[in-house]
């Protein structure tokens, strides 16, 4: 049976009236709609519920959750919130990064739910860094572009994939830091990725395997404007596209 990655999506309550390409004023209503599509693919359908709290019921404790958002822009805040009240613990998380102290994925951090981060910048959040320091919390930097791809190529099927970003840092060579102990030693490293050269005078590439296999055994979370009975979503910020 092949199933599809448990996909979460929870939308702002807003109404508002605003011009519609300068042509005419007309009512825009946007709904909160929360859903899953743990069923198979041969079934058809998904599964919409009333509450994010019900449509979180697949994550429990070491749940690996892909979280969408660009900085503080599109983020699932009702799917963030009904976690925060549910209180699962150990998850990874997935996300272009990891919010700040008293928003977004930060409020996760702060309540200890959160195990491993996978991201792509970090900077903004104090809490994360002390955690990350302090040996509380495993943390994989992954450049931005390869972040997105490693997340596209497990959705494809992809085994691996080879890129010049990183090469000659330490996220080729291995030694990057994942997790500290509590005397600031380095308790786990990165490992050294495979290389081969590209046309060697123009570029050296990298390998990367995708974050996930196929069939994704995540949970996304995100945040569209629309949300249909097969599964496809419109997100309405163009800077969220990406993730």
């Amino acid at each position: 049976m092949i199933r599809r990655p448990t996909l979460l999506s929870s939308l702002c309550l807003r109404a508002t009236r605003e011009p519609l390409k300068k042509r005419c004023l007309a009512p825009l209503v946007k709904l909160q709609v929360n859903f899953s599509t743990t069923q198979n693919l041969g079934s058809g359908g998904i599964t919409f519920y009333d509450t994010a709290s019900e449509a979180l019921h697949d994550v429990t404790d070491g749940s690996k959750l892909l979280v969408g958002g660009f900085g503080l822009c599109g983020i699932p805040e009702n799917l963030i919130a009904a976690l925060l009240k549910k209180n699962t613990k150990e998850l990874t998380l997935v996300s272009n990064n990891a919010g700040v102290d008293d928003f977004g994925l930060g409020l996760l951090l702060k309540q200890k739910q959160v195990k491993r981060m996978i991201s792509s910048y970090v900077g903004e959040n104090a809490e994360f860094e002390r955690q990350f320091l302090s040996g509380e919390l495993e943390v994989e930097l992954t450049p931005q572009g390869t972040l997105a791809e490693r997340i596209r190529a497990g959705g494809a099927g992809i085994p691996a994939f080879f890129t010049p970003t990183g090469y000659g840092t330490l996220i080729h060579k291995g030694g990057a830091p994942i997790k500290y102990n509590g005397d600031g030693s380095i308790e786990v490293a990165s490992k050294a990725r495979e290389d081969k050269p590209y046309n060697p005078a123009v570029m050296l590439l990298i390998c990367y395997e995708p974050l996930f296999g196929f069939p994704l055994p995540a949970i996304v979370l995100i945040k569209p404007r629309i949300a249909k009975t097969l599964g496809h979503t419109k997100v309405e910020l163009v800077v969220t596209l990406q993730f």
